[in-house]
């Protein structure tokens, strides 16, 4: 499971969260990957890579911020406040629910 921001830096929105973001990525250091792909680069990525791609083909706008399980195409996109706080407990419910729905359909 990995956390993922899709950006572009010419974004006032995208500029604006990126002291929480750094925050984010800090916090969860160690405990969750944290990946990061600017929107106009995002055709460029490695092929393999299954975050990039899924980013690809659900990103409409930007910041675009979801949890995504490896391997499957869950996901939980993000819609609410952008603070360190507020993105620290979406991505822990995010992953709670995540696998708590994997455990229910296994």
């Amino acid at each position: 499971m990995s956390v993922v921001l899709v950006y572009s830096p010419t974004c006032p929105h995208c500029v604006a969260i990126q002291q929480d973001w750094s925050a984010l990525k800090t916090a969860l250091r160690g405990v969750m990957p944290v990946r990061e792909y600017e929107v106009g680069s995002l055709g460029s990525t490695n092929p393999q890579d299954a975050y990039a791609r899924m980013a690809l083909q659900t990103t409409q706008g930007v910041p675009h911020i979801f949890v995504a399980e490896r391997g499957t195409r869950r996901m939980v996109e993000h819609a609410g406040a952008r603070d360190k706080t507020s993105l620290l407990r979406f991505v822990l419910q995010s992953v709670q629910g995540l696998t708590s729905s994997r455990r229910g359909s296994a």
